[in-house]
């Protein structure tokens, strides 16, 4: 009861998806905007010209990035399909990337690489990556590192959840059910083997990221407070706030 008045006092309300919106519309009974996360694509952006060939040991790499205790984050699962994926002779390394330590076995080409100072590092290692790897479970409403591994111009494999499914690009992704080791493991097996393939999912994937870089994403949600401070402020007032149009 205290949870909705307080709602009652807001304006406006901004969902960053549409199951976002669907979620919160349990509490809250008007109408959401829904604007999505961005990505600062200035700093997650592709390998130079050039840095995108085969590592030097020949292996595929991996890479997932989260926080690898959360098994909402599915990296179970994705050990399991490395396992596969090296079973039957498909040569990959797997980088690790979040918060954590490892309290799994140890396994060839597996690195725990832990948590990274800055966004700036963090891009590094997409940009290392031949294939990025999303194998959560569900409960996310967007994704934002689908959106650092698009501006990073990688392939992504990722669950079948609403929240992955709305930020992908089609062309740049392989979906596979949540869960489900050996369909993620014939995935990037098909991966590992199509270098060109790689390449062009990555650029598409890179293609969309721009629509969702950081500046207009930021005026579309100063646009919602302009909105706000209008209903209760008045147009006149509002206006003082509100940007150019853009050319």
């Amino acid at each position: 009861m205290m949870a909705r008045a307080m709602l009652c006092r807001f304006e406006r309300g901004i969902a960053v998806s549409q199951p976002a919106a669907e979620h919160a519309a349990r509490a809250w009974g008007r109408p959401l905007t829904v604007v999505p996360n961005g990505v600062p694509t200035a700093t997650f952006r592709p390998p130079e010209p050039g840095g995108d060939g085969a590592s030097p040991d020949g292996n595929v790499r991996l890479l997932f990035v989260g926080n690898w205790r959360d098994r909402r984050k599915g990296l179970l699962h994705l050990l399991e399909a490395y396992d596969l994926l090296r079973a039957g002779g498909v040569p990959a390394s797997l980088d690790i990337v979040g918060k954590g330590r490892p309290d799994v076995r140890e396994r060839p080409g597996v690195a725990f690489r832990g948590r990274v100072a800055s966004e700036a590092e963090l891009a590094e290692h997409y940009r290392r990556g031949d294939v990025f790897v999303a194998p959560s479970t569900g409960q996310e409403s967007f994704g934002i590192v689908l959106l650092e591994a698009m501006a990073s111009a990688r392939p992504i494999v990722c669950s079948d959840i609403p929240g992955y499914r709305r930020v992908v690009d089609p062309g740049g992704c392989r979906l596979v059910p949540p869960g489900d080791a050996r369909e993620l493991a014939r995935a990037l097996s098909n991966l590992a083997r199509q270098s060109e393939l790689r390449r062009r999912m990555g650029a598409s994937n890179c293609a969309r990221a721009q629509t969702y870089d950081w500046s207009p994403i930021a005026r579309r949600v100063r646009d919602e407070y302009v909105a706000a401070i209008a209903v209760r402020h008045g147009e006149a007032r509002a206006q003082a706030f509100a940007l150019p149009a853009p050319v």
